[in-house]
C-alpha cells in the first residue's frame, strides 16, 4: 500500500478541522476496481488516506472528491445538528470535481487547492 496525504485549500486557506468544521477526502479508482480510500483533515487542513481498516491506497489512477462543511446551531443530546457546505457541490463528487491524482508505490502528497466558485 501507498501513503497518501496533502493538504486541502480553499481560496488559498488550509480548511482546517475544528469541533464544528469537518472535511473528508475520497479516492475513488477511475477503472472502477477497488476500494474507496478515504481521510479526514486534521487542524492544519492535512489528510492521510487510509482504505478500510488500513493506512494507504492501492497504486493507481484515482478520481478525487472533497467535502467540506460547518456544524450549525448549538449541540443538544439526541438531536441533530444541521451543516452548511464549506466547498461547493461539485467538488464532493469524484466524476465531477475534476479533481484526479495517480498514485505511485511509495509516499505520495498531493495537495488541493479548491476555489469557492467551483472546478
Amino acid at each position: 500500500m501507498a501513503r497518501v496525504t496533502g493538504v486541502v485549500s480553499l481560496d488559498g486557506e488550509p480548511i482546517a478541522a475544528t469541533k464544528d468544521t469537518r472535511c473528508t477526502v475520497t479516492f475513488v479508482r477511475k477503472d472502477g476496481t477497488g476500494a474507496t480510500s478515504t481521510g479526514l483533515v486534521d487542524n492544519q487542513g492535512i489528510y492521510t488516506l487510509s482504505t478500510g481498516a488500513s493506512t494507504g491506497v492501492l497504486p493507481g489512477t484515482y478520481m478525487v472528491s472533497i467535502s467540506a462543511s460547518q456544524l450549525m446551531g448549538e449541540e443538544q443530546i439526541g438531536v441533530p445538528r444541521s451543516g452548511k457546505r464549506l466547498t461547493p457541490p461539485e467538488y464532493g463528487d469524484a466524476t465531477k470535481s475534476g479533481l484526479e491524482a495517480t498514485v505511485e508505490p511509495g509516499n505520495n502528497t498531493f495537495d488541493f487547492e479548491l476555489t469557492s466558485t467551483g472546478p
